[in-house]
């Protein structure tokens, strides 16, 4: 019986629950491993063994992030890497990290942290640390996640305290 005295059916109270720690790491793995294929909620939902509709739910309820926003923040976290080595253009990140065009990229990257993507590398060429250059982005990813992510610039789903479950 609920607080308000009204009955509830174990269904319902099963739909209330956060996705298995070990759906969870296996739609994480396979997100990271697959970032440049088109990544829907019908697949995403298939790893996890779940209905369309129950994962979006799980999944947002585990870890703070719908299904879509956490596939972006993985793939500007890989954008991230990859802007460090001077040898690669945008373009080619652009298609390494599953985004449609460097516009795409850009409008992205900077949506998430608060600079644009050719800044960010401007201001790494220039030895700047990641820190001074993104200071907005850790207050940014901070607010979307429900616990802070401690070092990293971006939430994770594979951190131990949500494998593990909160």
């Amino acid at each position: 019986m609920s607080e308000s005295g009204q009955f509830h059916s174990p269904r319902r109270q099963t739909a209330n629950l956060a996705i298995a720690p070990t759906r969870l790491r296996r739609v994480c793995d396979f997100v990271r491993a697959h970032l440049t294929d088109d990544l829907d909620l019908a697949t995403l939902a298939g790893i996890a063994r779940l209905s369309r509709y129950h994962f979006s739910r799980a999944f947002s309820k585990s870890i703070g992030l719908s299904p879509y926003a956490y596939v972006t923040v993985c793939r500007i976290e890989q954008a991230i890497a990859l802007l460090r080595d001077p040898n690669l253009s945008l373009r080619d990140i652009a298609r390494q990290t599953g985004f449609n065009s460097v516009a795409q990229l850009s409008a992205m990257f900077r949506r998430r942290t608060g600079v644009s993507s050719s800044r960010y590398r401007a201001a790494l060429l220039r030895n700047q640390p990641a820190a001074e250059i993104l200071p907005s982005a850790v207050d940014r990813a901070n607010s979307l996640a429900r616990q802070p992510s401690g070092d990293s610039v971006f939430f994770d789903c594979n951190r131990q305290d949500v494998v593990n479950g909160f």
